[in-house]
Parts: C-alpha cells; structure tokens; sequence
C-alpha cells in the first residue's frame, strides 16, 4: 500500500495536480446511456381494430404502455418506462450516443407467430443537454 501511495505522489508531483486528475477522465470514454442531461421524448399513439384487423374501433393516444431504450449497439434494452395518460414518455439524463427506441405492437400481417412485432426508432443525441423528439410511435391493437 505505501508502494502504490509513492507512486501516486511521485505522478502528483510530475503532472501536478490537474494534470493527475485529466489522466484518469481521458481513459473514461462516455459513450451512449445514463449519466448526463439529454432527453428522449415522444408519443405512443394506439390505433384499436376488431380481432382480424378489419375495422378501426378506437384510436388515441394511449397511457399505461411500455416503451424500452437502447443504448448504442447494445443487446439488450437499457431502460424502459411507460407512457403517461396522454402517450408522452421521457428518458432523461442520458449522455450524447446513439439510441434505440422501441415498443411492442400487434403484427396486423400475420407475419411474426407470436402476434407482436417491434416499432422501434433510431436516434443520435448529439449535445450534452439536447432535447431529442422523436415524434409519434403508432401500435396496434386487437
């Protein structure tokens, strides 16, 4: 332990103090997701058919339904909430990067087994305190 303290002060003392502290941010690389002050915001709107998708039942925005977050390329999402009575939804603190924006929707084409498929949208944050709209995500319901 004393080893590693004399190390410190010895590059204390040639790098002087701000010079120690700008070593240990350089090899912290922020990269997309939490911790800084940007904001994702946008709307779920719900289009409502009869069960074969024939007929428009109802169509509002849509409170109560879950929306996920990816950052950059990741394989998983990295948050999710859930929009509000009026189908806004907000991610918040996030850092300049990349993202991904998805909810889950009825598949109207019979294509995906399961019954759903993925709405998603794509954006770059590119400010620290940016302010991104992603305007409106349209699911479907039956």
């Amino acid at each position: 332990m004393t080893k590693l303290f004399q190390t410190t002060t010895n590059l204390s003392k040639w790098m002087g103090p701000c010079g120690l502290a700008a070593l240990l941010f350089v090899g912290c690389r922020m990269g997309p997701g939490e911790g800084g002050r940007a904001v994702i915001e946008g709307r779920i709107y719900e289009v409502q058919y009869t069960s074969n998708f024939g007929q428009i039942i109802h169509q509002d925005f849509k409170g109560d339904h879950d929306v996920f977050i990816i950052y950059g390329d990741e394989d998983v999402y990295g948050d999710k909430t859930t929009s509000h009575f009026d189908g806004t939804f907000r991610f918040s603190y996030l850092l300049p990067g990349n993202y991904t924006v998805f909810a889950y929707s009825r598949d109207s084409t019979g294509a995906f087994p399961a019954g759903d498929t993925v709405i998603l949208k794509t954006v770059e944050i590119l400010g620290k305190r940016d302010t991104v709209n992603l305007g409106t995500l349209t699911v479907l319901d039956n």
